[in-house]
């Protein structure tokens, strides 16, 4: 049980609240990419779940601000596989609410919250960008792919349109198709 205090600066009093927190067997994700390279379908399991983590959270007005393998931890799901959920709110704030300092771990603060010091929740995005980036990383350097092999990778082979051409027109008709008329 954690007992985190806060401060509110409108009626100048301190608040303090039990957080009981799930007992988590399997520990975090930075255990888990140190202990061996994950697999494509473990990324984009955990890369969804925690998007749909952040969602949540950016629905209900807040942002992270601390995204980051430290604090994902890992949970055994029914079908012995795992799965991973969001945990230490200790630096979250609400959407719009300015910090004379930046809470966060710095490698993965974005550079416009470094630049404007306030966090948004485009800032959780750009955390969770240096996770999966994390997830993927190959530390043994005779498995990473080549110059070669990457420009053979459909993102950046040559193509009629490329993927990032594609992904520009895809974004100009979709705002094309929600501007109000």
């Amino acid at each position: 049980m954690l007992r985190p205090r806060h401060y509110n600066e409108r009626s100048h009093q301190t608040y303090l609240y039990n957080v009981f927190l799930e007992f988590t067997p399997k520990g975090d994700l930075l255990d888990l990419i140190e202990q061996k390279p994950l697999g494509e379908t473990d990324v984009q399991r955990y890369t969804r779940s925690i998007l749909r983590g952040l969602r949540y959270i950016h629905k209900k007005g807040y942002v992270h601000c601390d995204i980051k393998p430290h604090n994902i931890f890992i949970f055994p799901t029914q079908d012995d596989k795992t799965d991973v959920k969001i945990a230490d709110f200790g630096a979250a704030m609400r959407v719009g609410s300015k910090r004379m300092d930046l809470l966060g771990t710095t490698i993965y603060i974005s550079p416009e919250a470094l630049a404007l010091k306030e966090q948004n929740p485009f800032c959780d995005i750009w955390a969770l960008g240096c996770v999966v980036v994390q997830m993927c990383r190959q530390k043994d350097c005779s498995k990473r792919w080549t110059v070669e092999m990457w420009l053979n990778h459909p993102f950046v082979a040559d193509q009629e349109m490329s993927t990032y051409e594609s992904l520009r027109s895809l974004a100009a008709d979709r705002s094309i198709s929600e501007s109000p008329k």
